[in-house]
């Protein structure tokens, strides 16, 4: 279906071509222009030559009737031909689907219009630019130039313009599905258009109602209006109304899906002689994409005969569809069709999807959708319907003037109107303002309450790991202390040296645990962030030897390539590797040959730190608190996991752990 006509306005009528039709009206034209008798004949020759052509033969051709008249008429200085050759221009550039150069052609045309107040174009040329918008799925655009064009042609009762206005603006609610509006409209276009006995528009028109049907699932008025215009178009040798005849009556036979794909080839022929950028010829190619997927999925053994060759199979129907689908894309970019490019995308997702190329089939059904939500938004109806209440409301004041005592009256009714719409307007915004604050509100207290409840789990475990630890060595110091002071002669010398050294070991172990505890405590704090950066292996290494240094009965290995980096917070990772190394050393106090042993190497994209003991082994209350959030239990076994599990998390690293009882641990750091 074609969004409206596109005519350069005729300068003039001639009855010597009444009587034929097609080409051979255009023939005999052509023949005509060497005899002309002036240049003002000629310039109208010319025109009529362009306009006839573009209905049957829309070929490149015709541009050079279109510059000679050009030419001829700025001789002249004919304003209104110069107006008329650059619709003929925009005509012309709008059949290549050159939109952009067609919209300057017809704005050039506008622009002289409105100078000489040639009102009859300044109709036509709107009504082209619209059309031009609708195509490029701008319909806000094109229902304002259409609507525009309603208003003029209705100041001086021109009813082609009025039918063409109509016809136009029924296109725009057919794509956009209100079908109830488009009918509206056509009827009233083709009440015009039978009164003006202007045929091949009636056929056009009638051709639209039939689109209107179809998608009503009314298939018998469908027929009906389909056969009924195609008749007319066979008539007049029309090649675009005859394109869409065929397409049209091919969506009246999806009961056999040969016969439909028959009629879509017989009309993709004309369409690809002729104007293969066009919107429905863009169409048409979907429906053959979505019509060979059909036939591939529900009947593969079917034979379609395309020119000479006869078409069969699965894989052969999928491929058919692929091919006109990745062509009529290819044609959608060229043209700025957007509405045909987002279309197209979402059949050949299907095929895609069909063949089993599921990447693919995302790609494409992504494309569709971001475009089809843009074109078909709540907003762009919204706009729509406000240009339609807005040529309500000039309909209106055209009546009020016509009477007086009704203006008066109405415009009464529209205060109380407004103020009542006003009034009601208030009270939804201060409504929706309410349950807007409310619901913000909401939202930050459960946001708190989440962030308080997590605050005192933390706080719960952190004090049952203070009661549980610090509690014992404290006591036992201060035990050792005032039995040192208040009975020394219990105490032999021998445990007098002993005790002192529980003492030393016990302030010793105090102060370790706050360390720990100290450091787990400013990585819970919300500033204490990490600063992500490149950092040596080798550096880490060198820490870790110089502080372990003085360790007694463990030999401590360091394994890396050189020059190795990872990406991370230097002293969490140090920290991490500080704990691990240092659990390492007194896991192996009582074990002989005790050996510690670190590894780095590249895995991926990921740094792999690994260090290996042959102690004991780990116990399982020591692993709960690496993996689990919940797990309370003492420094000794585990506060130190605690630290590399929260510092690990901050910096995302990952940490794993391979022990077996009596043959060694090892931890895995994945950086």
């Amino acid at each position: 279906m074609k969004n409206g006509f596109f005519f350069a306005a005729t300068l003039f009528s001639l009855n010597l071509y009444a009587q034929k039709q097609g080409q051979a009206m255009l023939d005999s034209l052509i023949a005509s222009v060497p005899v002309s008798k002036s240049d003002t004949q000629q310039i109208r020759l010319l025109n009529k030559i362009v306009l006839q052509g573009i209905k049957i033969n829309p070929a490149s051709y015709l541009e050079q009737y279109a510059e000679t008249g050009m030419k001829l008429a700025i001789k002249m200085k004919w304003d209104r031909a110069i107006a008329v050759f650059h619709n003929s221009f925009g005509d012309i550039y709008s059949n290549e689907e050159k939109r952009d150069k067609a919209i300057h052609e017809y704005e050039m045309a506008l622009d002289i219009q409105k100078k000489i107040k040639d009102s009859f174009n300044i109709c036509i040329s709107q009504n082209n630019i619209g059309v031009l918008y609708q195509h490029n799925g701008n319909y806000t655009k094109a229902i304002e130039y259409f609507t525009l064009t309603v208003k003029l042609a209705e100041s001086f009762n021109n009813t082609y313009l009025l039918a063409l206005g109509y016809a136009n603006i029924a296109t725009v609610y057919i794509d956009q599905g209100n079908y109830e509006k488009a009918l509206s409209y056509l009827q009233q276009s083709l009440l015009f258009r039978e009164k003006d006995e202007d045929t091949e528009n009636i056929a056009s028109t009638v051709q639209n109602i039939g689109d209107v049907y179809l998608r009503k699932k009314d298939t018998a008025k469908a027929a009906f209006y389909y056969n009924q215009a195609l008749n007319t178009f066979q008539q007049t040798e029309n090649k675009e109304g005859l394109a869409q005849a065929y397409g049209s009556l091919a969506g009246l036979s999806n009961d056999s899906l040969t016969k439909k794909i028959q009629l879509l080839l017989k009309a993709q022929y004309i369409w690809d002689s002729t104007l293969p950028r066009h919107p429905n010829a863009l169409g048409n190619r979907g429906s053959l994409g979505e019509s060979f997927l059909l036939l591939a999925q529900k009947n593969p053994t079917a034979i379609i005969q395309n020119g000479g060759s006869k078409l069969t199979g699965k894989n052969i129907f999928l491929q058919q569809a692929s091919n006109y689908l990745e062509r009529g894309i290819i044609l959608s970019k060229e043209s700025n069709g957007i509405n045909s490019y987002t279309a197209l995308n979402s059949i050949l997702s299907a095929v895609e999807e069909e063949k089993g190329n599921y990447k693919n089939a995302l790609a494409y059904f992504k494309t569709f959708y971001t475009l089809n939500d843009s074109i078909y938004s709540q907003e762009n109806k919204n706009k729509l319907a406000d240009i339609e209440s807005q040529r309500t409301i000039d309909v209106k004041d055209k009546e009020i003037a016509i009477n007086k005592l009704a203006l008066s009256n109405q415009r009464k009714t529209q205060i109380g109107l407004i103020a009542g719409i006003f009034l009601l307007g208030v009270i939804g915004g201060l409504l929706f303002w309410q349950s807007r604050t409310r619901k913000i509100t909401n939202t930050t207290l459960l946001k708190l309450n989440t962030q308080l409840d997590e605050a005192n789990k933390i706080k719960a475990r952190f004090f049952a790991i203070l009661s549980h630890d610090l509690r014992g060595p404290v006591s036992s110091l201060i035990n050792f202390l005032h039995l040192q002071k208040e009975a020394p002669d219990l105490l032999s010398a021998e445990q007098v040296v002993s005790n002192q050294q529980k003492i030393s070991n016990s302030a010793e172990s105090l102060l370790e645990t706050m360390e720990l505890m100290l450091l787990w405590s400013k990585g819970q704090m919300e500033q204490f962030k990490p600063q992500i950066k490149l950092v040596e292996v080798n550096k880490l290494f060198d820490y870790l030897q110089q502080f372990f240094s003085s360790a007694e009965n463990v030999v401590i290995h360091f394994n890396h390539v050189p020059g190795l980096m990872v990406s991370t917070d230097e002293h969490y990772l140090q920290t991490i590797m500080h704990n691990l190394t240092s659990n390492a050393i007194k896991a192996l106090k009582s074990t002989p040959n005790a050996v510690i042993e670190w590894n780095a190497k590249q895995q991926g994209d990921k740094i792999l730190l690994s260090v290996t003991d042959n102690g004991p082994g780990v116990k399982e209350e020591q692993l709960k608190a690496l993996f689990d959030d919940s797990a309370v239990v003492n420094i000794k076994t585990g506060f130190g996991l605690h630290i590399i599990r929260d510092l690990a998390k901050a910096i995302q690293c990952k940490v794993s752990m391979q022990s077996l009882p009596g043959e060694g641990t090892t931890f895995i750091l994945a950086a």
